[in-house]
């Protein structure tokens, strides 16, 4: 008898700890994309401005697109296979989970009147509890570009989240199922190396 094509939620393909809605919120990482939108692509700009696309979802039903470039909050639900998506400009998602291992997902998302195909990689990084995700909304206000010339107690402020989304950043990732901690594309002051780290 031929095997089923493996389009299920596969229970052995993931860890038993967790239920469907968990096993998704994590950072998904975008390593193929049929029918790609601008913001589903690898880029690096003329500013020197990378875009590494992907998709946090949170376990408050919250979620973020591109949490490494231009990033876009939105809400979700989860219902069976479908993830039904509204952005905080009020666009809205539809997202099909065609296949999803521990590894790895497709995703078909119809948004307006074009259908994307997203391939993505897991990261195995989970926050359960969404207050200490650094990819939430509150934990990553220190990245958002200032409307003008900030005081010296609002770069104060912006120091102290930043501080604040690494350490949730650092806690997640050492919790983790990885082996590895990918700093592309997160901005900081900080430089990163075997043994160590310096602020420029």
């Amino acid at each position: 008898m031929p095997e089923p094509k493996d389009e299920r939620l596969v229970a052995g393909a993931m860890p038993q700890r967790k239920d469907a809605f968990h096993q998704l919120c994590q950072y998904w990482e975008v390593s193929d994309a049929d029918a790609p939108t601008y913001r589903d692509i690898f880029e690096n700009s003329e500013e020197g401005i990378y875009n590494y696309p992907g998709i946090v979802f949170l376990t408050d039903s919250t979620f973020l697109e591109n949490p490494r470039a231009e990033m876009r909050y939105g809400k979700f639900s989860l219902n069976g296979r479908h993830i039904a998506a509204t952005f905080d400009d009020g666009q809205k998602s539809l997202y099909l989970i065609q296949e999803r291992s521990r590894e790895t997902m497709i995703l078909k998302r119809v948004e307006k009147d074009h259908t994307t195909v997203l391939y993505l990689k897991a990261s195995e990084v989970f926050w359960t509890d969404a207050t200490t995700n650094p990819y939430n909304k509150v934990n990553s206000e220190w990245r958002m570009p200032p409307k003008k010339t900030e005081s010296h107690e609002q770069l104060k402020h912006r120091l102290k989240g930043c501080l604040q989304f690494y350490q949730y950043f650092f806690e997640g990732n050492a919790k983790s199922e990885s082996d590895e901690i990918d700093f592309l594309g997160l901005p900081s002051c900080f430089r990163w190396y075997h043994g160590g780290i310096f602020v420029q």
